[in-house]
């Protein structure tokens, strides 16, 4: 018997595993799925306006507290931290975000930087942006805090886009993403097309796979350098379909194939 790492299989072809994916960064991508659906504010979702109506009445799914709620709805905003670098706003009608607990702006959830922010500048608590916003632009009230002009300096240009985007060529999510984020992609390996094509028998391909990464613990066990000591079978499919036979290689032998074969 074999022993092998899940951490090993459970990765890409590319990078030298089996293509299987972990459950642990699987069920957190799943779960991003949901936090994106909150954030862009997805009306069509029952599930989100129930979230909206009952969790975020007050706030943002980024400034509300991950003590309150279901097991799920926690597991969820735990994720806030992981994602929202990922997650870039574009400001444009306002009417999705709040003024102080959304990181539309670039210093950021105002509200964490200016506790005091809603009192001083005089836009209320649970605001949305779209106060802020009139036909020809940003429409800010008068500010003579010193410490709060901060915010007026660093407002971002209004876009006519979508209100939030994912870093992909569409800007929208996808799971593909997600989970490449909580499980990044390792160094990648120059044999793994001797694994693929549409002919592979999965027992030989497998017995391949460990021979390559040096794991068979039987006699049939590759070295690489060393003696020639022992030999095996490997069966070989013809482009015809209708023969298969084997031969008898060394384990060197075969070993020095697939370096030829680089």
């Amino acid at each position: 018997m074999t022993r092998v790492a899940w951490s090993n299989v459970c990765r890409p072809l590319e990078d030298g595993g089996q293509g299987l994916r972990r459950m642990q960064p699987l069920n957190q991508a799943l779960m991003s799925r949901h936090f994106w659906d909150v954030v862009r504010c997805n009306v069509s979702s029952v599930w989100v306006n129930w979230i909206i109506r009952h969790y975020l009445k007050h706030g943002s799914i980024c400034t509300t507290r991950n003590t309150i709620g279901s097991w799920s709805w926690r597991k969820i905003l735990k994720l806030c931290v992981q994602l929202l670098g990922h997650i870039k706003y574009w400001v444009s009608t306002g009417d999705r975000f709040m003024v102080w607990h959304d990181p539309w702006h670039p210093l950021g959830h105002l509200i964490h930087r200016f506790p005091r922010g809603p009192l001083t500048v005089g836009i209320p608590f649970e605001a949305k942006l779209h106060v802020t916003i009139n036909e020809d632009g940003w429409n800010w009230p008068l500010i003579t805090d010193i410490q709060h002009m901060e915010i007026m300096e660093m407002l971002p240009p209004l876009a006519q886009t979508k209100a939030v985007t994912w870093p992909s060529s569409s800007g929208d999510f996808s799971i593909a993403d997600a989970y490449r984020l909580f499980q990044p992609p390792g160094p990648r390996v120059d044999w793994y097309v001797l694994l693929l094509g549409p002919f592979r028998i999965p027992r030989n391909y497998f017995i391949l796979w460990l021979a390559i990464l040096g794991w068979l613990t039987m006699m049939d066990r590759t070295w690489w350098p060393g003696p020639i000591e022992r030999a095996f079978y490997v069966p070989v499919v013809r482009v015809s379909h209708t023969t298969t036979c084997s031969f008898i290689v060394t384990s060197r032998e075969l070993v020095y194939g697939f370096y030829t074969l680089r």
